[in-house]
């Protein structure tokens, strides 16, 4: 990547919901975060259990053992979601990141993978009525 080639990107994707990311020769990874801001009001308590389900699991990979094995066979990448209070708001923060796919053997999607699993942890954690 050359000096003026930027490596942090922020795209706006709804109202109160931007997605970063960020690509890194130094480390070859790709790093994207999603933040999704709302008032702080009586649903702050779901708010912070709903960050706390999505940390365990999602509708797509209910359990913490077919969340794991879909980050490993995304060359080991790493998740996190947290709730949390900034600025009067309440923000729930996703990250995801991965191993850089042009440093792979096959260049792998490993971007558009992740960000199709973060696709589905926006559609929510498990229900368990399925």
């Amino acid at each position: 990547m050359s000096a003026d080639t930027p490596s942090f990107t922020t795209v706006p994707l709804d109202r109160g919901v931007t997605l970063h990311h960020h690509r890194s020769d130094r480390f070859k990874t790709e790093f994207v975060r999603v933040f999704v801001r709302a008032p702080v009001d009586e649903r702050r308590t779901l708010r912070y259990l709903f960050a706390a389900l999505l940390s365990r699991g999602t509708k797509e990979f209910p359990t913490r053992r077919m969340l794991a094995s879909h980050l490993q066979d995304l060359y080991g990448a790493g998740y996190g979601a947290a709730a949390q209070r900034m600025a009067g708001r309440h923000v729930l923060a996703l990250r995801a990141s991965t191993a850089a796919g042009r440093f792979l053997p096959g260049k792998p999607g490993n971007l558009k993978s992740l960000l199709a699993f973060l696709s589905h942890v926006l559609d929510g954690p498990p229900t368990g009525g399925d």
